[in-house]
C-alpha cells in the first residue's frame, strides 16, 4: 500500500503512516506557486523539499521510517506541467536540456535526508522526440546514480496506451523502473468493477507482458479518494475493484492512492490493507452507512461530506441525490436491498442508487439519476434501468 502525501497539508498521524508500505512526499518541484500560472525556475533548480504544512519537518520522516514505512520523494506532479486541454504550467520545458543537473539535485536530496527512493510523476507532453529523450535519460540516470534506491513512476493511464509515446518509453527503459504505477483515474476508464474488467485488465496486461515480461508484481493499481470527480472511490469500492483485477493478476503489485489527507486514521485504506495482509476485512455494518475517507468525521446520520467546504459534514434535505449534486461523498445508510420485482432491480452498480426509478450510467459524474421518461429515457442514455421491472 503506497500513499501520496500532500506536503502543503497537515501531516497524517504517525499511526496512519505506519500502515503504509511507502509514502511519497509530493512534490519536489522547480517552481514557485502562482494563482494563474506557476513561476518556473529557468535553470531547473529544485526548491527546498517541504514535508507537511509547507515546512521542513524531517523529524517526521525519521519517525515514519523507524516504523517500517519507506519514504520516497515524488518529483513533478501537475504543477510542473500537464498535457490536457487547458493546462498552463510548463516548468518541465526548462529541464529538458538539463537532465544531469536535475539528477544531481535529486540524488543530493535523497542522500542528504536518507530517503528510500524517487517517484517520477510526469504528466506533461510526451509526443515529440525532445520529451521522450528527456524521459528516457532521466529514468536511466536516476537509477544509475542511485541503484540501491526504489525508483517508481506514476504516469497518467491514457499516456500508457499501447504504442503511445510514454508507453514506448517505458518499454525501452522499464528495467530501470522498479514499480510502474498508472493513475487509473481522471482518464477514460471508469472507476468501477466493470471498468476494471473492460479497461484496466487489458491495459494492465500490456504493461505486465510488454514491459516486465509477465512480472505483474511490478505494476500497481492507482486510486483517487476524493479529488477526482467521476473517478473517486471509497475504500470498499477500491477493494472490490482490486479483487476483480486479481482475478486476472493474482500477483499484482498492490495499490497506491491520492492522497493521505483523505485517509484519516486509515479509514479508506484499511480495507485494501487488511486484504493484502490476509487479515479479516473490516465490516462497517453494511446498511449502517459508509465510513471511509472524510465520512468517518461525520457524526450525524444521513450526512454528506464535501472536503473543500468550511463545514464539510452536512445533512442535505434531498438525501443522497442532493449530496451527489454537490459532488459530495454520501455518508448515510447505503441503499437497502430491494425486494424482488417489481420493487426494483439491485444488481451490479444499481445497488448504489438510492432513489426509486433510477437509471445508472457508469461514465457519468453522478451515475444515478431519475429520468422523466423512465426506462425508455434510461435506455436512450445507454444506461442500466434500476427501477421496477414489469
Amino acid at each position: 500500500m503506497i500513499a501520496f502525501l500532500q506536503n502543503w497539508l497537515s501531516c497524517p498521524a504517525d499511526s496512519q503512516v505506519a500502515n503504509y508500505d511507502e509514502v511519497l512526499i509530493s512534490f519536489a518541484v522547480t517552481y514557485t506557486w502562482g494563482e494563474s500560472k506557476n513561476k518556473c525556475d529557468v535553470n531547473c533548480n529544485l526548491k527546498p523539499l517541504l514535508i507537511c504544512e509547507n515546512a521542513p519537518q524531517w523529524d517526521k520522516v525519521r519517525t515514519w521510517q523507524a516504523a517500517g514505512t519507506k519514504v520516497l520523494v515524488s518529483l513533478g506532479g501537475a504543477g510542473m506541467g500537464g498535457s490536457w486541454v487547458g493546462a498552463v504550467n510548463d516548468c518541465w520545458e526548462h529541464c529538458l536540456d538539463k537532465v544531469d543537473h536535475l539528477v544531481s539535485q535529486v540524488k543530493q536530496l535523497v542522500t542528504d535526508h536518507d530517503l528510500d527512493g524517487v517517484d517520477l510523476d510526469y504528466e506533461y507532453h510526451v509526443d515529440g522526440m525532445q520529451y521522450q529523450t528527456f524521459l528516457k535519460d532521466l529514468t536511466v540516470k536516476l537509477k544509475q546514480q542511485m541503484p540501491d534506491k526504489t525508483m517508481s513512476q506514476t504516469p497518467l493511464d491514457w499516456h500508457l496506451d499501447e504504442n503511445d509515446a510514454y508507453y514506448n518509453v517505458v518499454k525501452d527503459v522499464g528495467q530501470y523502473i522498479d514499480l510502474l504505477m498508472p493513475q487509473y483515474y481522471n482518464g477514460y476508464i471508469p472507476a468501477t468493477v466493470e471498468g476494471v474488467t473492460t479497461g484496466v485488465v487489458p491495459h494492465f496486461r500490456k504493461l505486465v507482458n510488454e514491459v516486465y515480461g509477465g512480472d505483474a508484481s511490478r505494476v500497481l493499481h492507482g486510486f483517487c479518494v476524493r479529488d477526482c470527480p467521476g473517478f473517486n472511490v471509497n475504500g470498499q469500492q477500491a477493494l472490490q475493484n482490486f479483487k476483480k483485477l486479481e482475478e486476472s493478476f493474482p500477483d499484482a503489485g498492490g495499490a497506491f492512492f491520492w492522497g493521505s489527507s483523505d485517509d484519516v486514521g486509515n479509514s479508506w485504506s484499511k480495507y485494501l490493507t487488511a486484504h493484502f495482509r490476509g487479515e479479516e476485512v473490516p465490516d462497517d455494518g453494511g446498511d449502517g452507512g459508509d465510513c471511509s475517507g472524510g465520512c468517518c468525521q461525520c457524526t450525524e446520520p444521513d450526512s454528506c461530506y464535501v472536503s473543500s467546504w468550511g463545514v464539510p459534514c452536512f445533512v442535505p434535505e434531498g438525501g443522497a441525490a442532493a449530496c451527489a449534486s454537490d459532488n459530495g461523498e454520501w455518508c448515510g445508510p447505503l441503499a437497502p436491498t430491494p425486494s424482488p420485482s417489481p420493487a426494483g432491480d439491485c444488481s451490479g452498480d444499481c445497488c448504489e442508487c438510492t432513489e426509486a426509478n433510477s437509471c445508472y450510467v457508469s461514465s457519468w459524474g453522478v451515475p444515478c439519476f431519475v429520468p422523466e421518461g423512465g426506462a425508455a429515457a434510461c435506455a436512450s442514455n445507454n444506461g442500466v434501468w434500476c427501477g421496477p421491472t414489469h
